[in-house]
C-alpha cells in the first residue's frame, strides 16, 4: 500500500514538472507555467477517474457495504452473501467483520459440515484456523474475498445521491468568494507581470479578477 502511494507520488511529481518545463520552454514565464501545470494535472486526473471501466469502488465503500451486510437480518444477510458469492449450498456466518474465526469454532462447524465444504463469512480468520481449513479441503471465502468481490460487482454498495446540478455547483462556488483587499493585489501583481512580459494571458486573468472582485463588491452593497 505504502509503495504505491510512493509511486503514484513519485509519477505526479514527474508529470507535474515535465509540463511546467514544457510551458517554461514555451516562453510562458516561472508563474504562468506553474499555474498552467497545475491545471492541466487536475484536469488529467478529473479525466482519469471518469474514464470508462475505471474502478469507483474504494475500499472504504467497500468495507462500509460489508458493515451493512452483516447488520442486516440473518436471512436478509444471507440473501446478500448469495448474490455476492453466487453461491447457494455454502454455510453462511454472519459475524462483525472487525472479528476473527477462531478454530474452535470452525471446527464446530467442520464436525457439521465435513470436509470440502464452503464457508462464507462476513469477518476474517485467525492462523490456526486458516491452517486447519488448508488441512480440511475448507474453502473459506472471509471478508477479504467478499470486499474485493464488492469492488470488482458494486454489489451491496448503497447508492449515492444524485450529485447537484452544475448551476448549483457554480452558485455555492460563486456563493463562496468574498470580495478581499488581496484580489486587488493579485489583479495589480497579474497587470504588472502583463506589462513585464507582454502576455496576453496575464492580461486575462487580471481583468478576470478584477471584474470578480468588482462583481462581488457591487453583491455586497446590495
Amino acid at each position: 500500500m505504502i509503495g504505491r502511494l510512493i509511486d503514484k507520488a513519485a509519477l505526479t511529481l514527474l508529470l507535474t514538472a515535465g509540463l511546467y518545463l514544457f510551458f517554461l520552454n514555451a516562453e510562458f514565464g516561472i508563474p504562468v507555467s506553474c499555474a498552467l501545470a497545475l491545471v492541466c494535472m487536475a484536469l488529467g486526473r478529473y479525466l482519469y477517474k471518469k474514464r470508462p471501466g475505471a474502478r469507483r469502488i474504494t475500499v472504504s465503500q467497500a468495507e462500509a457495504a460489508l458493515m451493512a451486510v452483516a447488520m442486516m437480518g440473518e436471512d436478509e444477510a444471507r440473501d446478500a452473501l448469495r448474490t455476492l458469492t453466487g453461491l447457494d449450498d455454502a454455510v453462511f456466518l454472519i459475524r462483525h467483520p472487525e472479528d476473527a474465526l477462531s478454530l474452535g469454532e470452525l471446527y464446530a462447524l467442520w464436525r457439521g459440515a465435513g470436509d470440502g465444504a464452503t464457508v462464507v463469512l462476513t469477518c476474517g480468520v485467525d492462523a490456526a484456523a486458516a491452517r486447519f481449513a488448508k488441512a480440511r479441503s475448507l474453502e473459506l471465502i472471509d471478508r477479504a474475498v467478499i470486499i474485493k468481490r464488492i469492488r470488482k460487482t458494486g454489489l451491496c454498495v448503497p447508492e449515492e445521491p444524485p450529485a447537484p446540478p452544475v448551476a448549483h455547483r457554480l452558485r455555492r462556488l460563486w456563493d463562496g468568494i468574498r470580495p478581499r483587499p488581496r484580489m486587488l493585489a493579485y489583479a495589480l501583481s497579474l497587470m504588472a507581470m502583463y506589462l513585464a512580459t507582454g502576455r496576453a494571458l496575464c492580461l486575462i486573468c487580471a481583468l478576470g479578477v478584477m471584474a470578480v472582485a468588482g462583481a462581488k463588491g457591487i453583491q455586497s452593497c446590495c
